[in-house]
């Protein structure tokens, strides 16, 4: 709920309060995924310092976790919002360490948000559809 109240332009310290209590019972899996959300709806909010302290946590709770999925979307969080601080496009060395052509088994969300950072374009995967409204994951 604190992560689609931020989405709708609310405060984040209604998230913040939930991310601390993802740490505390240890949640990792669900620490990454909510991090890496909060880290792309702060992007889009210009939030690039806040997104990229969110993404490197992300990346430590998958790498714990050892999933490749999280892992990797971190890291093209990462490239996005240290780009974004500096005003800049992604760098080849922030593309050098992702996952490509099969060499993990990654989600199809992650798949689709590295060829997006390795095209050129934002990182960001395309909308889905459901239920007759769009939604970002």
């Amino acid at each position: 709920m604190a992560l689609c109240a931020l989405a709708e332009g609310g405060d984040a310290g209604a998230l913040d309060a939930a991310i601390e209590d993802l740490r505390l019972a240890d949640s990792k899996h669900r620490l990454a995924f909510v991090l890496t959300r909060a880290g792309e709806i702060e992007l889009a909010r210009g939030e690039a310092d806040r997104a990229r302290t969110r993404a490197l946590e992300a990346a430590r709770a998958a790498a714990q976790l050892d999933s490749a999925s999280e892992a990797a979307l971190a890291q093209v969080l990462l490239a996005r919002a240290s780009a974004a601080a500096a005003g800049t496009a992604p760098s080849p060395a922030d593309l050098d360490g992702l996952p490509r052509d099969g060499a993990a088994p990654l989600s199809a969300y992650a798949r689709a948000a590295i060829a997006a950072l390795v095209a050129g374009g934002s990182g960001r995967s395309a909308r889905r559809k459901r239920g007759g409204s769009a939604w970002r994951t």
